[in-house]
C-alpha cells in the first residue's frame, strides 16, 4: 500500500470516528433534552394538581387570611361579651346601692335612750297586712286610706322598711306640743282607721285584710302579746266574766292572777315560757300546775293552746 493510500485510510478512520463521537453527542443531547422534558412534564403534573401551583398559592393565602378574621372577630366578640357581663355587673351593684340607700333615706332617724336601746317613737302609727308588696304600693295604699278619711293633711310620712315589706310605719303631722292632745290625736285616726273599709289597687294585693295598731318596743309588743293570749285562753274555758286582764301585763282568772315575768316574779317548776312571733322567749311565763287548777284544763290543752305540744 502506497503513501496515498495509506493517508485515505487514516483520513476514512478519522471521520469513522468523528461520525461516531457526533451520534454520542447527539444520543446525549437528545438524552438530556428528553430528561428535561420529562422534568418539565412532572413540575407541570405538580402545578396543576389539586392544591398545586400558584392558585393554590392564592387559595392557601385566602384560606389564612379569612382564619385571622374569624380568630381577631371572635376575641373582638369575646372582649364585648366580657365589657357587656361587667357593666351589667356594675349596674346590678349600683341598683344595690341605690335600694340601700333608698331604705336609708325612708327610715327615720335612729335615736337611742339612755341604756343604748333603740327608741321608738310611740306616737307613730303601723299599718300591716300587704304580701310582700313593693315600697311605692305600699305608701300609695297609705295615701288611699288617709284621702278616704278625708285626713290627708295629717298624713306627714311613710316609712317603708324594705323594697318589699308587710307592714310600714306612719308619722302622723301634729300642730300641737301638748302630748295628750297628740295622743287624743292619734287615738281618733287610729280608731278611724279601723273602722274603715279599704280595698287595695296594688297588684296581688286586692284581697289585703289590713291591721293597725300604735307604734311600740318590743317588749311593749311582747307583753301585749302575752295578756291578749292569756286572757283568751282564760276565756276559754271560764268566759268573759270571770276574766280581767290589767294593760300593765296582769290578767286575773276568777280573782287569781295567772301572768308572770321574770323580772319580778319566781318561776316555778312547770313553767311555760311564752314566745313572740319570731319564736323568742319574751321573759312572760304561765305556772302550768296553776292554771290547770284555775282552769280546770289539762296539760295537755293548754300547752297546745300556745303550740308548745
Amino acid at each position: 500500500m502506497d503513501f496515498d493510500e495509506l493517508e485515505e485510510v487514516e483520513d476514512t478512520a478519522v471521520q469513522q470516528a468523528d461520525a461516531e463521537r457526533a451520534a454520542k453527542a447527539e444520543k446525549l443531547a437528545a438524552e438530556r433534552r428528553a430528561a428535561l422534558t420529562a422534568d418539565r412534564e412532572k413540575d407541570d403534573e405538580v402545578m396543576n394538581m389539586p392544591g398545586g401551583g400558584d392558585d393554590d398559592v392564592h387559595v392557601l393565602g385566602e384560606g389564612l387570611q379569612q382564619e385571622l378574621h374569624t380568630i381577631v372577630q371572635t376575641q373582638k366578640q369575646m372582649a364585648q361579651q366580657m365589657q357587656e357581663a361587667a357593666l351589667a355587673q356594675m349596674r346590678r351593684e349600683f341598683k344595690e346601692l341605690e335600694r340601700d340607700l333608698q331604705e336609708l333615706k325612708s327610715a327615720p332617724p335612729t335615736r337611742f335612750d339612755s341604756d343604748g336601746q333603740r327608741e321608738v317613737d310611740e306616737l307613730q302609727l303601723v299599718i300591716g297586712g300587704w304580701v310582700e308588696a313593693k315600697r311605692e304600693h305600699v305608701e300609695s295604699d297609705v295615701r288611699a286610706m288617709f284621702e278616704q278619711l278625708n285626713a290627708s293633711p295629717l298624713l306627714k310620712a311613710v316609712f317603708v322598711p324594705y323594697v318589699r315589706s308587710s307592714f310600714c310605719r306612719v308619722e302622723l303631722f301634729y300642730t300641737d306640743d301638748n302630748i295628750w292632745a297628740q295622743r287624743k290625736l292619734q287615738t281618733m285616726v287610729l280608731q278611724h282607721l279601723k273602722a274603715m273599709t279599704f280595698v287595695s289597687k296594688a297588684p296581688g294585693q286586692e284581697r289585703s285584710t289590713f291591721w293597725f295598731s300604735r307604734n311600740r318596743t318590743p317588749r311593749e309588743r311582747a307583753k301585749i302579746r302575752a295578756i291578749l293570749q292569756v286572757q283568751s285562753l282564760c276565756q276559754k274555758y271560764l268566759g268573759e266574766h270571770a276574766v280581767d286582764r290589767d294593760w300593765r301585763g296582769k290578767v286575773w282568772a276568777n280573782g287569781t292572777q295567772v301572768l308572770f315575768h321574770v323580772d319580778k316574779d319566781r318561776r316555778p317548776e312547770q313553767t311555760l315560757m311564752l314566745v313572740d312571733a319570731r319564736g323568742n322567749e319574751t321573759g312572760w311565763f304561765l305556772n302550768v300546775r296553776m292554771l290547770q287548777a284555775r282552769l280546770g284544763a289539762p296539760q295537755a290543752e293548754i300547752l297546745q293552746f300556745f303550740g308548745a305540744e
